[in-house]
């Protein structure tokens, strides 16, 4: 599997792994749906198996209508075996912290830069972070805030 995803070559913001230093990025912030975001999530736990915590971002599925809370819920219930540590982004992702229910530390935050802020505080050598959300919650602007203390993952 990990000879397929380092010969992928992803298109803007989906399914874009690299590494900085010791910390593993998984960029999947173009769009979300409940599919996708199992999907996302699925890969974080097959890659993490080689780092030290896995970290999952996760925001807002936008124009979910009514449907909207009970998928986020779902997300949230699904991250649980997949991550050790979630930040919930968005209004939404209040709902995504609620279906994780403290399966491991988690944090529920307003926008992009609030996660960005939180994950800098955070993240440790060694860990493996899925960024992934519907493209207007613009959640790869969270990438800013790990490149920035990229001199203390190496």
């Amino acid at each position: 599997m990990q000879s397929g995803l380092d010969a992928f070559v992803p298109s803007g913001n989906r399914m874009d792994i690299f590494t900085m230093g010791s910390i593993k990025v998984i960029n999947d912030s173009y769009n979300a749906n409940p599919d996708a975001m199992k999907a996302s999530l699925d890969v974080l736990a097959a890659l993490g198996s080689d780092y030290q915590r896995k970290i999952a971002v996760l925001g807002d599925m936008l124009e979910m209508g009514e449907h909207g809370p009970a998928a986020h819920v779902e997300v949230g219930n699904y991250a649980r075996d997949k991550a050790e540590l979630l930040i919930g982004v968005g209004q939404l992702g209040q709902a995504i912290c609620q279906g994780y229910d403290h399966a491991g530390s988690v944090y529920q935050v307003a926008d992009a830069l609030a996660a960005g802020a939180c994950l800098k505080e955070l993240i440790e050598p060694g860990d493996i972070i899925l960024i992934k959300a519907s493209r207007g919650m613009r959640l790869e602007r969270v990438i800013d805030f790990i490149k920035e203390g990229g001199k203390e993952w190496k």
